[in-house]
């Protein structure tokens, strides 16, 4: 078997027939998306976790020999339900960050005539736009809580404050969630957080929370990666009184 093949979908996406070359690699797929104008590559690994699944093998070979899609399985669903490397790169794709945003921030940081609370409002509200908030969107797929996808309602939201987090901090994926917009603004304010194990925690102070569309049984999966953040949010964020 060849180490790598190419395979081109045969409906169109936006009005182009994207070709697909997938690299098989130890426990990984490299994926090249070419279409007649960019080339976008990505390398999907065991372990990684891509709107909302945790991926688990790779069906190289079966592709191969099928001349389709590489297809992966995941922890959280069964081998029926294995997912097309084709579709989860398209979405990577599509919330790729623009060279627009990235000019912006440089433009805003350089920016001698803005005091510096100014610069973070703005640096924060690009960065929502920009790469933590598509790095959000290829992990989750949607929000965190409820797998609401339709973007216009979904907001970047950081775990640990932006205010009280570092440079790093302030771009890594686990310091944050994709949350449609009433649930950002209640863990954001701190009349929620979530335990250790993902279950949520409703404040005292937050009497009418069941009408703002939030329950007592919600919970999102979590990595080990986020406890940390959270755990911060729990003791400094979270009214406890």
């Amino acid at each position: 078997m060849n180490e790598s093949y190419s395979y081109i979908r045969p409906q169109s996406v936006n009005g182009e027939k994207p070709e697909y070359t997938f690299y098989q690699m130890d426990d990984a797929v490299k994926v090249v998306r070419k279409t007649n104008k960019i080339r976008f590559e990505h390398i999907f690994k065991k372990g990684d976790l891509v709107q909302g699944r945790t991926l688990k093998t790779f069906g190289f070979l079966a592709g191969y020999k099928e001349k389709r899609s590489v297809y992966a399985t995941s922890e959280e669903f069964p081998e029926s339900n294995a997912q097309s490397l084709a579709n989860q790169i398209d979405f990577i794709y599509e919330n790729e960050i623009s060279s627009a945003i990235e000019y912006d921030l440089a433009e805003i940081i350089l920016d001698s005539t803005t005091t510096a609370t100014d610069k973070e409002c703005l640096v924060k509200a690009r960065i929502g736009q920009g790469v933590f908030r598509r790095n959000l969107f290829i992990m989750w797929g949607g929000c965190a809580v409820t797998g609401v996808t339709t973007k216009e309602l979904l907001i970047a939201s950081h775990i640990q404050p932006w205010s009280k987090s570092n440079g790093n901090e302030r771009l890594d994926v686990f310091n944050g969630f994709l949350l449609i917009a009433n649930i950002d603004k209640a863990f954001d304010s701190g009349l929620i957080t979530f335990a250790s194990t993902g279950e949520i925690i409703i404040s005292p102070l937050f009497n009418d929370y069941h009408m703002a569309g939030i329950s007592t049984d919600m919970k999102l999966k979590l990595q080990p990666e986020h406890g940390k953040y959270l755990k911060y949010h729990r003791e400094f964020v979270y009214k406890n009184t």
